[in-house]
């Protein structure tokens, strides 16, 4: 089967998360045995030779009139569930796809499925073999985060520490060269309810994936999803916002407690957490 993506810009030198995230798609994809057409920027019209176009559920409004003129089969990411009108997100009632998936677990999901009708498949993030499998060592500080600002997340967490857009492709040399990479979640992220997500949710995001893989060293805030995918022999998790900067500091000033944390974390995604296998699962439902 063949497989295109939508994305904001093709080239990825926008560094959107999103489009990121469905470049690993379709790299797991291609390793499963079928073929990758590529990404496409919005407005571009379908590929008559596609048999399935992926999108996010936030570019539904300009997707529209191109997916309307294919025969593709339509697999809707569902990022967003209820937002808050400053967003200007779609509803998702009005969203049309053969299929959906999403990579939150709670409340939002249940919702979500009375709004279309239809089963929401949970494909929570992952690593991607291709991309971020051991980085090179460069020049990077000591504690980095890589990630575009947002309103709704407390990035007071962060301070003290060096952040950066997304330097595709070199983000896994980042990670690896970094000392500590903290990773931080937004309320949205963590069950609660704010302007953005107005329905709980909870989900782990990709860059503690992503971090590891890279060979790097991650630490995370208080995200209780994350101990659904890593025990507190592979993953430093902080209890509150203090401990996360004592942890932080510990770790630059003592780079060889990380080695048994880095080694188990990265064998775990390894085995368990890469985009091939939540794909696999996933595609026993749309083939």
């Amino acid at each position: 089967m063949k497989f295109y993506a939508y994305c904001q810009d093709k080239t990825l030198e926008d560094c959107n998360g999103g489009s990121l995230v469905l470049w690993h798609h379709l790299h797991a994809l291609e390793e499963l045995g079928h073929i990758s057409g590529g990404m496409l920027n919005l407005g571009e019209e379908v590929p008559q030779d596609a048999d399935y176009i992926m999108f996010q559920s936030e570019w539904w409004n300009i997707l529209k009139s191109c997916l309307e003129r294919s025969q593709a089969k339509r697999i809707c990411w569902l990022g967003h569930y209820d937002t808050g009108a400053k967003y200007g997100m779609p509803r998702i009632s009005t969203i049309q796809a053969d299929y959906f998936h999403t990579q939150y677990k709670g409340e939002c999901v249940k919702w979500g499925e009375d709004q279309i009708g239809k089963k929401i498949y949970y494909l929570p993030h992952a690593g991607c073999s291709k991309c971020n499998t051991e980085g090179n060592i460069i020049e990077a500080p000591k504690a980095l985060f890589i990630g575009n600002h947002f309103p709704e997340r407390s990035e007071d967490w962060l301070e003290g520490v060096t952040l950066i857009q997304s330097p595709f492709p070199k983000v896994k040399d980042y990670y690896k060269s970094a000392l500590v990479c903290p990773n931080i979640h937004g309320g949205w992220q963590k069950g609660e309810k704010t302007e953005f997500f107005q329905i709980p949710g909870e989900m782990i995001n990709e860059r503690l994936f992503q971090v590891i893989l890279s060979g790097g060293f991650a630490i995370s805030d208080n995200t209780p999803i994350v101990k659904d995918f890593f025990n507190e022999d592979e993953i430093s998790w902080a209890k509150d916002k203090e401990q996360f900067k004592w942890m932080i500091d510990y770790f630059i000033h003592n780079p060889q407690e990380r080695e048994s944390y880095m080694i188990g974390a990265k064998k775990h995604i390894l085995n368990n957490h890469l985009y091939t296998h939540r794909w696999e699962e996933y595609l026993k439902e749309i083939i």
